[in-house]
């Protein structure tokens, strides 16, 4: 893509890759090179790429993916992050069973309208993270898509709301990531 000025690809606890990377190019040729690989396959996974500076205020968790599937910036020029994506007519749906499939989940949101795209982030094992987003062709979908807000799916509750309603929440300060009690998972 071009010079690399700077790579940082930050680690987790066992010093692999936390599936993030920030690149600095010596040049925005570079940049530009790197973000056309957005959404492309890499390593059998997804890639998202965006300018670093389009995620500016929005933190980790379920909008601004500190990490996971918006930012699979391994190499190649990935600026991981979610930024520059079009949320219009885009469903985030929360809660999923941790079985689901996308090609599952795709079948039974498709009674909801015409599906454009549908993204469903896998853990290291290649199991559902539990979140989707599903893009319709018309805002119809999106409404009926979010009908289905807390619901049982699979057994276990979903939550369904516009991709766009879930900007400045996520795990931290305010959205705790800890769930609707904000007591964690029962630890003692």
């Amino acid at each position: 893509c071009g010079e690399i000025v700077s790579l940082k690809m930050p680690l987790n606890d066992e010093g692999k890759s936390r599936g993030i990377a920030f690149i600095k190019y010596s040049a925005k040729e570079g940049c530009d090179k790197a973000i056309e690989f957005n959404e492309t396959d890499y390593g059998g996974r997804m890639i998202f790429c965006s300018m670093a500076s389009d995620n500016a205020g929005k933190g980790k968790g379920k909008d601004g993916k500190g990490k996971g599937k918006d930012g699979k910036g391994k190499g190649k020029g990935k600026e991981g992050g979610k930024g520059g994506h079009d949320n219009e007519n885009t469903v985030f749906v929360r809660g999923l069973p941790f079985s689901t499939t996308e090609d599952g989940l795709k079948k039974d949101f498709a009674e909801c309208g015409e599906i454009v795209s549908l993204k469903m982030p896998l853990n290291d094992e290649g199991k559902s993270r539990g979140i989707a987003f599903i893009k319709y062709s018309a805002k119809e979908g999106c409404d009926k898509a979010i009908e289905f807000n807390e619901t049982d799916y699979g057994g276990r509750m979903i939550f369904c709301s516009m991709a766009s309603d879930n900007a400045g929440k996520g795990k931290g300060k305010d959205g705790k990531g800890k769930g609707k009690d904000g007591k964690g998972k029962g630890k003692g």
